[in-house]
């Protein structure tokens, strides 16, 4: 669930040396301004999350961990972790909006086109959709060819 890695990182940092606990203490004050300052940026700009946000956050992560949808939804209902993934697609919302008015440069300080990466990205996921569609067309026409073939070898063995 959200924070569950950092929960068990933190409940086996102590067995880390001391330059590991200093980097995951920088690491998770970072996370946490970051959070903080993400969520002020939320509350100044009055972004609130809606059902088919929250959907999309659940059918996008659930495989993350192995679940379905409906069984990821589930655990997010039954271990309370709702307000903490609201809490995740209103920073990320807010990040998007930091993200749209930000003047982003390479390491040589030429613009970068974001809206090229974005395009690039969807593209992406547009081509890895239509490949599991695909994927999932050919499982289907699979299942019918085999099906066809046990019905003409029942056909053939109740002919002789």
């Amino acid at each position: 669930m959200p924070g569950h890695h950092l929960g068990h990182h933190a409940r086996n940092h102590h067995r880390a040396d001391p330059g590991h606990r200093a980097e995951f203490a920088d690491q998770t004050r970072q996370s946490l301004v970051a959070q903080f300052v993400l969520d002020a940026i939320a509350t100044k700009e009055e972004l609130s999350v809606g059902e088919g946000e929250l959907t999309e956050y659940i059918v996008r992560n659930a495989s993350r961990y192995g679940l379905s949808p409906d069984q990821f939804a589930n655990e997010i209902v039954t271990s309370g972790q709702v307000p903490a993934v609201v809490g995740e697609v209103v920073r990320a919302k807010a990040l998007a909006l930091v993200l749209e008015s930000a003047h982003v440069v390479d390491t040589s300080g030429r613009p970068v086109d974001i809206e090229a990466l974005r395009e690039n990205d969807e593209a992406a996921q547009a081509a890895e959709e239509a490949r599991l569609e695909a994927e999932a067309a050919n499982d289907g026409a699979d299942d019918i060819a085999d099906g066809i073939e046990a019905e003409a070898a029942d056909a053939g063995s109740s002919t002789t």
